[in-house]
């Protein structure tokens, strides 16, 4: 079994797709081979996208965390550079002497779509 075939099984049994919405997905991603299943995820209005999130975090074994009421101070949301922040949808919502926790949206699981430059947290902790 494929990966998205995977996913889907998962957002089945999380009662998040219906077979009939599943159904639509494998149609189109079979007519479309420029689009993906996580950009079709991602577009669905009709998704609650803050549980896709959490189940997809979970199927590629990532932590998960809802920042959408997170109090971030200004300093660690500049962390990150804007430029890096808006070209790869991250922030960096967490900061201590020795880590930074950095936060992902809509992020292209596919290895080598966009790769992140070494170079994208700044040299220095201060």
């Amino acid at each position: 079994m494929d990966q998205n075939e995977a996913l889907l099984q998962l957002l089945t049994s999380q009662k998040l797709l219906s077979p009939e919405k599943v159904e639509t997905l494998r149609n189109t991603l079979l007519k479309d081979k420029q689009v993906n299943l996580e950009t079709l995820l991602s577009r669905d209005n009709d998704l609650d996208q803050e549980k896709v999130a959490e189940v997809r975090a979970d199927f590629y074994h990532l932590p998960y965390k809802n920042l959408q009421t997170e109090l971030i101070p200004e300093e660690i949301l500049h962390f990150l550079s804007e430029d890096i922040s808006r070209n790869y949808n991250m922030v960096c919502f967490f900061k201590d002497d020795k880590t930074a926790a950095i936060g992902l949206l809509n992020f292209d699981f596919r290895i080598g779509k966009r790769p992140i430059p070494a170079s994208f947290i700044k040299s220095s902790w201060t």
